[in-house]
């Protein structure tokens, strides 16, 4: 069989390794994964909107309480501005902020996991969280 080792003079030479610079100017993300995550990850977050309306996510957030109608018009909206981000392919920095929502996604998933540990109990939006996270590795790693 062939080897990547070679000889020389007797001593045996490992083959080159890529240069510490070329790992450097590699891209970790690349625009295709980004793309590939985004419209998955938004039709999870359809799902959590709808989790969260229906589980009372308004009435037992951490942060702050809110009227029904405060946060379903802020879904509207949210869900609304990251759906034209996806159909809109021609609009500047369309896959930075394609990326900035599923970092987001990410992060609002890791806060679910950690709200639920301090409850210690079910809280709003956590049965959807699997799926973002699943989604985030499988399109990243």
């Amino acid at each position: 069989g062939s080897s990547l080792w070679s000889y020389h003079s007797g001593v045996r030479i490992p083959p080159p390794q890529p240069h510490l610079s070329d790992k450097i100017h590699k891209p970790m993300l690349t625009p295709d994964q980004i793309q590939l995550a985004f419209p998955i990850l938004l039709s999870i977050q359809f799902l959590h909107s709808i989790e969260e309306l229906c589980t009372g996510f308004h009435r037992k957030w951490y942060l702050c309480r809110m009227p029904f109608w405060v946060f379903l018009f802020f879904e509207v909206l949210f869900l609304s501005f990251w759906t034209y981000i996806w159909l809109s392919p021609d609009l500047a920095y369309r896959i930075q902020l394609m990326l900035i929502f599923n970092c987001l996604m990410l992060a609002n998933s890791i806060q679910h996991l950690v709200w639920a540990c301090v409850q210690k109990k079910y809280v709003p939006g956590l049965v959807t969280v699997p799926l973002f996270i699943a989604i985030f590795i499988w399109a990243y790693f």
